[in-house]
């Protein structure tokens, strides 16, 4: 069996140098995607589909 991605997205950083996804979260509610990528958190709103970049 192989697996078909339905979705895929690249992080870049901010000289537009693509960076590996080292860990994901969600919020229990799921209204929170955390990501760890690079060395940056990005944290994702997912009702409102808005990024905080910490």
């Amino acid at each position: 069996m192989r697996a078909v991605p339905t979705w895929i997205d690249k992080v870049h950083d901010r000289d537009k140098v693509e960076q590996c996804i080292y860990d994901l979260a969600f919020r229990p509610d799921g209204s929170q995607l955390i990501v760890a990528a690079g060395n940056r958190v990005l944290v994702t709103n997912l009702c409102k589909h808005t990024f905080l970049m910490m």
